[in-house]
C-alpha cells in the first residue's frame, strides 16, 4: 500500500487523491479516487509501467472528467455496488489502455 501511495504522489503530486473537475482539481481528498488508484498500484508491474509513463496516466485521469458515469461514481451514492463497480471498471479500463498493459478489474457484484 505504501509503493502505491508513493507512485500516486509521483505521478500526480499534491493533485493525488483528488477529483478533476475537467479544469482543475479539487482541493479535498476523495476518498473514492483513493479506492481506485490505490488498488490498481498496489499491482507492482501496473505501478512500475504507470511510474514509466506518468504523463499519460495522469492524461487518461483527467479525460474521465467526460465521463459522466464516473464523475457520479466519484460524487454521489459512492459506497452503492454500482457506484463502486463503475469507478473501478471505467480506471482499470482506462489505465490499461493508457498503458498498453492487461490490468485485472475486480469483480465487482452483477452488473
Amino acid at each position: 500500500m505504501e509503493a502505491a501511495i508513493s507512485a500516486s504522489y509521483e505521478i500526480f503530486g499534491d493533485n493525488a487523491f483528488r477529483k478533476y473537475d475537467g479544469h482543475n482539481y479539487e482541493t479535498r481528498f476523495n476518498r473514492a479516487v483513493f479506492d481506485i488508484l490505490i488498488y490498481y498500484f498496489s499491482d507492482e508491474a501496473v505501478r512500475k509501467s504507470a511510474l514509466a509513463k506518468k504523463a499519460k496516466v495522469k492524461s487518461a485521469y483527467e479525460a474521465l472528467s467526460n465521463n459522466s458515469a464516473f464523475i457520479k461514481s466519484l460524487e454521489t451514492t459512492t459506497k452503492s455496488v454500482d457506484a463502486t463497480r463503475t469507478r473501478f471498471l471505467t480506471w482499470g479500463q482506462t489505465l490499461g489502455k493508457a498503458l498498453g498493459v492487461k490490468v485485472t478489474l475486480p469483480s465487482i457484484g452483477q452488473p
